[in-house]
């Protein structure tokens, strides 16, 4: 339906009016210079959450010009529930079809969201309050870039409200409108002042630029990293593909596999681990390995798809939600079964030794409930292959131990709960703690969800005012700081540290000229923390531990 009549008299009413009350109303000026502009436009009124009417990209002039496969502007009047579609089909499938769906106004007019399904699979939700209104039209210009760049701009902002990458990117033919229950929404598209319209600098799509290291594949955008890796896209809880072990490269000396791979999603990255290609995950035995279930929370490895969990961790905000996560999982000859995940380095998140071990030969992927991941896999210039893992030597000279009962044996133990150093331990009374050239070079093994807190003392009695304080896996075991006299002097985020499920070794060493260095198992090139004092603490005299209200374990002392 073409206005001609109805949109030409509201322009000039409201042109007319609007150069008595310019002054005075800024925003009724804007409101006709809009209108002024919706002259000879196609209409379309929509009171329900139904895709009636379609109208081919190809009919409207513009839609698709040179390196894209639509750019469309739309302007949209109601007060919520404004719904648009581009759909490859104009027969589109509700429930298996995908289509990119931009929904402007949800919940209230207080949200947009972009989506790759009729009401599922959304790519982006954001807050976007008021962002519609019954009476002043607002400007949408849709775009989809053959190279999968999909942006919506709204009234000529440089920067898209909804932006995302599609790296298989639907072949969109046609545009439709919707609302949703009642709500009177009005469209009006392939305006006559839109058909001449060149694109502006900022809507083409750009390419992010290279990152300094692009051997760091954690850092590399996605749009690089298809470039570069096997890839897979996945929102359900369905295990489609299963891919030999084999082709992963997984040989590593003293482990049944070691799996590295990336994985782009804030939430529910599902793996699989099974003995055969084609396994009935209803009831043959499996590794189910889910991390950032429950929305970005838990961490589970289970022994059968949705049962027996043998090992979980509650950990919030785990998976980041702009860029990739670098995983490993390992089996080892003693069948332990261990998941780390990346952020500097590896870090570990679930641990278990099953006592019936499943002979792993396949892997799959997948997620849970619309939630989008991408995988990444086999990717060309990947350096962390040789990334540590428990079992590799490194700075702490030894392998680590990670059996209590050994350590009992082998080591002396301290218990800390409260957030109070109450016992002193001689340093001259542990072994080898102060050779020549440093302070003090301390081994440790701790074990604990959170708050480790180490204090050497220049005083006889435990004094953080008077020394150097470390705490490890601060704020929820995502911080590890150094304190000097109860300044800090150096810290850095790195979450998972401690493991609350088994002992981790440390090393702390203070030498002489003022390096401070912490180290744990999981470091190999470079110390955790690490500071320069220019004015060193020589005479340390006693060692304290202590906790925040959390059972935490130290072994110090130990006979390797």
């Amino acid at each position: 339906m073409k206005l001609f009549s109805l949109f030409a008299f509201g322009a000039v009413f409201l042109c007319f009016q609007a150069t008595i009350h310019a002054e005075k109303n800024k925003e009724f000026q804007e409101r006709a210079e809009i209108y002024s502009r919706l002259i000879d436009c196609d209409y379309y009124k929509s009171d329900e959450y139904e895709y009636k009417n379609f109208t081919e990209l190809s009919t409207l002039p513009n839609a698709q010009p040179t390196g894209y496969l639509a750019r469309v502007p739309v302007y949209i009047l109601g007060s919520r529930d404004g719904h648009i579609i581009l759909s490859p089909t104009n027969t589109p499938n509700k429930t298996t079809d995908q289509v990119y769906e931009i929904l402007l106004g949800g919940w209230g007019n207080t949200r947009a969201v972009l989506r790759k399904k009729i009401r599922n699979y959304a790519f982006v939700d954001v807050e976007a309050k008021n962002i519609l209104s019954p009476v002043r039209p607002l400007k949408v210009v849709i775009e989809v870039s053959k190279d999968g760049h999909i942006n919506v701009f709204t009234d000529n902002n440089v920067e898209p409200l909804l932006s995302a990458y599609d790296p298989n990117p639907l072949p969109v033919k046609y545009i439709s409108f919707a609302s949703f229950e009642y709500a009177n929404v009005e469209y009006l598209y392939n305006c006559v002042s839109d058909k001449s319209a060149v694109l502006s600098a900022n809507s083409i799509p750009k390419k992010p630029a290279q990152p300094s290291d692009p051997s760091d594949l954690q850092t590399v955008p996605i749009e690089d990293l298809v470039h570069k890796c096997k890839y897979e896209e996945h929102w359900e809880n369905d295990y489609k593909t299963f891919h030999a072990l084999s082709d992963f490269n997984t040989q590593a000396e003293g482990y049944q596999f070691k799996v590295h791979f990336y994985a782009h999603g804030s939430q529910d990255v599902h793996v699989v681990l099974s003995a055969t290609d084609k396994p009935n995950l209803e009831k043959d035995s499996v590794y189910e390995i889910i991390i950032g279930g429950w929305k970005n929370t838990r961490h589970v490895i289970r022994r059968k798809k949705g049962e027996e969990v043998l090992e979980e961790l509650h950990l919030p905000e785990l998976l980041l939600e702009n860029k990739q996560s670098k995983f490993l999982i390992q089996l080892t000859n003693n069948n332990e079964l261990e998941v780390f995940v990346g952020g500097k380095l590896y870090k570990p998140v679930l641990w278990t030794k099953d006592p019936k071990p499943i002979p792993v030969k396949y892997i799959s992927f997948a997620s849970n409930d619309g939630n989008r991941v991408l995988v990444f896999y086999n990717c060309e210039g990947d350096k962390t292959s040789n990334v540590l893992s428990t079992k590799e030597t490194n700075n702490l000279v030894v392998p680590a131990i990670h059996e209590e009962e050994v350590l009992n044996k082998k080591c002396k133990h301290y218990d800390a709960w409260e957030n109070n150093y109450t016992d002193t331990i001689k340093l001259k009374s542990l072994a080898n703690v102060q050779p020549e050239g440093y302070v003090v070079r301390l081994p440790l093994y701790i074990q604990g969800v959170r708050d480790a807190h180490i204090l050497l003392s220049q005083s006889s009695e435990p004094d953080p005012n008077n020394g150097y304080e470390i705490l490890l896996g601060g704020w929820g075991n995502l911080k590890t700081l150094i304190r000097k006299n109860g300044e800090v002097i150096a810290e850095t985020e790195e979450y998972n540290v401690l493991n609350e499920f088994k002992p981790i070794k440390v090393l702390i060493e203070m030498t002489r000229d003022g390096e401070i260095r912490v180290l744990t198992e999981y470091n190999t090139h470079q110390p955790l923390l690490q500071v320069k004092d220019a004015n060193p603490l020589t005479d340390l005299n006693t060692l304290s531990f202590t906790a925040y209200f959390r059972d935490i374990k130290f072994w110090y002392d130990c006979k390797e």
